[in-house]
């Protein structure tokens, strides 16, 4: 990438006493005959294009020996790769509104994932698990494996190759993830009852997951290695009552802020430091399904017995 000012003294290029202030006069001298003048239209993280935005960036880039995968690890065209370190695809922008998908399963899905706005996952099931990563044109089928056959209710994704999945057949909870896109699965974390309700990375390296209350307290796991292995943390919540979890009932603000609710009664768990305490708010409900935050402060619980939705603004 070669970004030239538009002001004097500012050139692409020059050689001896004879100077090039733009690309096609450069190229007219006889050099660089393979670049091309373009927009990136780069969107976080690192160097990804934005797809939805039409550039000659597409296709334009040529082979080079021994680049074969992009920045996500994926598989670069072996003879019009795009130019720069993301390879990607240019997907028009959906249409305002809901746009029923064609997922090739015929499973319920229970759990949905976006990581962009073309990459997604999916589960639900009889293990299934479906990715996208052009904005839902396409979904594939990546479950299985290790997963077996156990219905899958919570899915969180991290990248484009990268997600994790939980299961709870008969008395043993599991955590599962790839870092292949789905190509395998591998099991990061079991334990005995415990349903795994939500799990949520918080970094690159750091991570919670939050299950069904064991002897008395709530099941918090913790990740510090990209989710490749996990720990219950040694402060969990106890139990009130007959508390149980609810389905990607978690959220997560920064790395120290969590949120989780009980399936019974109101309550909202929340801690500020990371899981190293943790208080409770009441929310308005006989019975709390979900709850989530957009920063520290402002956030949203709903009710399944009292159908509702309960606002904070003082981080619950």
């Amino acid at each position: 990438d070669l970004y030239v000012p538009a002001q004097a003294l500012s050139y692409v290029g020059g050689v001896g006493a004879t100077n090039y202030a733009t690309l096609t006069d450069w190229q007219g001298a006889g050099y660089d005959a393979n670049s091309i003048s373009a927009m990136a239209n780069f969107q976080a993280p690192d160097l990804h294009i934005d797809p939805t935005i039409a550039t000659p960036i597409d296709n334009g880039g040529t082979p080079v020996a021994g680049i074969t995968t992009d920045i996500d690890g994926e598989t670069r065209n072996a003879s019009t790769p795009d130019i720069g370190a993301d390879e990607f695809t240019v997907v028009p922008t959906p249409p305002l509104g809901w746009t029923v998908q064609t997922s090739g399963v015929t499973n319920y899905l229970y759990s949905v994932s976006a990581v962009s706005q073309q990459v997604a996952w999916a589960a639900g099931g009889g293990a299934t698990v479906l990715r996208t990563t052009n904005a839902g044109t396409n979904w594939s089928s990546v479950g299985g494996g290790n997963i077996g056959t156990a219905d899958i209710y919570n899915v969180y994704g991290a990248s484009a190759s990268t997600a994790f999945v939980t299961t709870t057949p008969s008395t043993t909870t599991y955590i599962f993830r790839t870092t292949n896109g789905g190509t395998t699965w591998d099991t990061v974390y079991s334990q005995s009852g415990g349903f795994i309700d939500a799990i949520r990375m918080v970094s690159s390296t750091t991570g919670f997951a939050v299950g069904d209350p064991v002897g008395g307290t709530w099941t918090v796991a913790k990740t510090t290695d990209g989710g490749a292995s996990w720990a219950r943390l040694a402060t969990e919540p106890s139990q009130q009552a007959s508390e149980a979890g609810t389905q990607n009932g978690m959220s997560t603000v920064g790395t120290d802020h969590i949120w989780f609710n009980s399936g019974v009664g109101g309550r909202i768990y929340r801690s500020t430091d990371g899981g190293a305490t943790w208080n409770t708010g009441i929310a308005p409900f006989t019975a709390t399904s979900n709850v989530w935050f957009n920063d520290t402060q402002y956030g949203v619980a709903t009710g399944s017995s009292t159908s509702g939705v309960a606002r904070s603004t003082d981080g619950g």
